[in-house]
């Protein structure tokens, strides 16, 4: 099978598949922005599986479908160090990718929440939001060595709340991936202001304006990321569903 990644028409179709729901917000983002490549085994309207690899996140996919064929996909891609799949699938992938790898990989729970109601509306005078206006900003070393927060991008194209002392971006709160009916709240803080409120204040900010326009906040995290959990449930997340990642365990990270 020669993997080529599905043109627009095709994530069009692949698109009229995927439920809505709070675990499918990156996998619907790049069907509706382009921003990432997506490869079907089958056809888009009546596939096997599917892998989904948002260029934020490139090496982390989303696996949808069969797992031996979720495989099949995954086997003949470079640059992934793990992916993300529905609960029940996740045992039965580490054994084929450990079987034809001989990699040895782990399971990693994937917390999925969703927020009905009104955040907490809470304040700090070192956290606001930051517009086109503000750019370029001056970052604080540490924040984001891997290049993925685009700063630039969120800004323009998403939501964002920062963290400033003295002018500097030391933590931020912003949403980028969204659905028609979701879009995901995610933080970053520099270690030395960490547990201060202020990336729960930072995202208080980022939830406020997508209520405004009528969108659901949703917010993922690992089941052993105890900080973002916490942070997620101050704001009224309630979890909603579970998915989990196989990691190759000697990749890193």
């Amino acid at each position: 099978m020669t993997l080529a990644p599905l043109d627009a028409e095709g994530r069009a179709a692949f698109a009229r598949t995927i439920e809505d729901r709070p675990t499918t917000v990156f996998t619907s983002h790049v069907l509706r922005s382009g921003d990432g490549l997506v490869y079907l085994d089958g056809e888009p309207d009546n596939y096997r599986g599917a892998v989904v690899r948002w260029s934020l996140m490139h090496d982390e996919p989303d696996g949808w479908g069969e797992t031996a064929a979720i495989w099949t996909l995954l086997s003949q891609l470079d640059g992934w160090t793990c992916i993300n799949l529905p609960f029940p699938h996740a045992e039965s992938m580490a054994e084929l990718i450990e079987r034809d790898t001989g990699r040895p990989t782990r399971l990693v729970v994937d917390i999925h929440y969703v927020l009905n109601d009104p955040a907490p509306k809470l304040r700090d005078d070192r956290v606001r939001l930051v517009g086109p206006e503000d750019l370029p900003l001056h970052v604080a070393e540490g924040l984001d060595p891997d290049n993925r927060l685009r700063i630039d991008q969120v800004v323009r194209e998403g939501v964002m709340a920062g963290i400033f002392d003295d002018g500097v971006l030391v933590g931020s709160s912003a949403s980028l991936a969204r659905s028609e009916t979701y879009a995901d709240v995610g933080i970053g803080v520099v270690e030395s202001y960490r547990n201060q409120g202020l990336a729960t204040t930072a995202a208080s900010l980022v939830i406020g304006v997508l209520r405004s326009r009528g969108i659901t906040p949703v917010w993922s995290t690992a089941e052993d990321n105890a900080p973002s959990r916490r942070v997620a449930e101050k704001l009224g997340f309630v979890e909603v569903d579970r998915r989990r990642y196989v990691v190759l365990a000697d990749a890193g990270g």
